[in-house]
């Protein structure tokens, strides 16, 4: 349902029609995730596996800027700074290309 719903908010035309696209995807992103995480025991592979999932539908936009952010993880960059939200984002579309150029 909250991709259906998604998918008709963005036939609204031009740039206010997409800011509503991504209020209404990050409204479900938010909604989906909640309820993942309280739904299961198991609350972060669970949560990972449905973000992902809503994710590739809703897109990046979908995301609380706030989330993004608190985004931290390893491995180090090459400098031994802790990696943020924009690293991963750059090594997932590295990936994302090479996998492509085969």
């Amino acid at each position: 349902m909250a991709f259906v719903f998604v998918n008709r908010a963005g036939h609204r035309t031009g740039a206010a029609g997409g800011r509503y696209r991504e209020e209404v995807a990050r409204i479900w992103m938010s909604a989906l995730l909640d309820r993942a995480v309280r739904a299961s025991r198991d609350k972060d592979t669970v949560g990972a596996i449905t973000g992902a999932i809503a994710g590739s539908y809703l897109g990046a936009s979908a995301l609380d800027p706030q989330w993004v952010e608190a985004v931290h993880g390893l491995p180090r960059r090459q400098d031994g700074a802790e990696r943020a939200a924009r690293d991963l984002r750059g090594l997932a579309r590295a990936t994302a290309s090479a996998g492509l150029s085969r």
